[in-house]
């Protein structure tokens, strides 16, 4: 696919060339994708801070919000989904409710009350018998 970004979170060493080889892949982030955009290994970014690897500014907004994603899944192996909940309503829906919520603003709040549904009294017939 053309013009659709996708990168590669990776350890690197930094005496080395910035597009040598990586040393080891820790996951990928393609922001263009609604199913997986971030998938992450927790246990291996652990293992390679330990041993003393600087993160880069992005990687590390990336690791923290995948240590949320972590925390809230309980897993290691991290694949966040670009939005959890409610998917965000479109321009069209929005206007829509907009322009309801104004109409029921312009509409008196008229309180009706109810009429209550009372059974018709049952006359007691006395049958006579002969």
């Amino acid at each position: 696919m053309r013009k659709q970004a996708s990168y590669k979170i990776v350890v690197a060493d930094a005496r080395k060339p910035r597009d040598g080889k990586a040393v080891d892949i820790l996951g990928s982030y393609s922001p263009q994708r609604k199913d997986k955009p971030l998938t992450l290994d927790i246990k291996k970014v652990d293992k390679w801070l330990a041993v003393g690897a600087q993160p880069t500014e992005a990687a590390k907004k990336i690791v923290d919000k995948a240590r949320k994603a972590a925390e809230e899944q309980g897993v290691t192996k991290v694949s966040l989904t670009s939005e959890p909940g409610k998917p965000k309503p479109s321009k069209k829906q929005m206007l829509k409710q907009k322009e309801t919520a104004e109409k029921d603003e312009k509409a008196p709040a008229e309180a009706q009350p109810e009429t209550e549904k009372t059974e018709p009294e049952e006359s007691e017939t006395k049958e006579t018998g002969e």
